[in-house]
């Protein structure tokens, strides 16, 4: 022990064997825990490692198949002759274009229900359901998007496609209500002023113009350089015939 000094004189030989012995079985006992304890700590690394590995190689080809939902969603349509002439792979109709968009992200979801994809996936299919006329679906699907606080950005955009689905079914009033909240509440990521010409445009539709102009004023003095400024600005002044 540290601080004692034994002198071969000062103990017997047999109490020496027994120290001896005693020392020897502590550093086996010791040297097995150390083993032990060093294999545990590499079966965890190694577990840990591999399991990083395994999220990691998951969320890769949870983004591999997300970017196929992407192709589909901006992938030109014959009918419309949109994009003719690009390499882009062309649906012959609409409702072709989206019922592949609505496969391809859930494939998404049965394969990579817990990744970071998912999110994303579920949101595409919520517009490939509204594209179909599925709206109740539509709306069902991006209920838990609108509500999640963790992602700002993906918040706001489901509340915004949730306005546009009460658009499409006619329910102008249910899309007034999320296009104010949304323009009161959205962050700094998501384009306000879009937000606020949809707004004016509903509200002209239902004839009120003077809450629409009063929008699309506020549009040119907050967002002076936004690509719908010209557009507020004629519509706030419309030109007298």
């Amino acid at each position: 022990m540290a601080g004692v000094r034994i002198t071969r004189k000062e103990i017997k030989r047999d109490e020496l064997a027994t120290t001896i012995g005693d020392l020897r079985s502590a550093v086996q006992d010791h040297s097995r825990s150390v083993a032990i304890a060093a294999g545990a700590l590499i079966l965890l690394s190694v577990a840990i490692a591999g399991g990083i590995w395994f999220s990691r190689s998951r969320e890769t080809a949870s983004q591999v198949k997300l970017a196929a939902v992407y192709r589909a969603a901006g992938a030109p349509v014959t009918e419309e002759d949109t994009l003719a002439g690009q390499a882009a792979k062309a649906y012959p109709t609409r409702r072709q274009k989206y019922e592949d968009v609505e496969r391809l992200a859930s494939e998404v979801l049965s394969a990579y229900p817990s990744s970071k994809s998912a999110k994303w996936a579920t949101y595409y299919k919520a517009v490939a359901q509204k594209e179909l006329g599925n709206y109740p679906e539509a709306l069902h699907t991006l209920e838990p998007l609108a509500a999640d606080t963790s992602d700002d950005f993906l918040s706001a955009s489901s509340k915004f496609m949730q306005a546009q689905v009460h658009e499409a079914q006619g329910d102008a009033a249910g899309a007034l209500e999320i296009y104010a909240s949304l323009a009161a509440t959205a962050s700094e990521r998501f384009p306000a002023d879009m937000v606020l010409m949809n707004q004016a445009r509903v509200l002209e539709g239902q004839g009120k113009i003077d809450e629409a102009r009063e929008i699309y004023r506020r549009i040119m003095q907050e967002y002076p350089d936004s690509p719908f400024t010209r557009e507020a600005t004629e519509r706030a002044n419309p030109a007298k015939g």
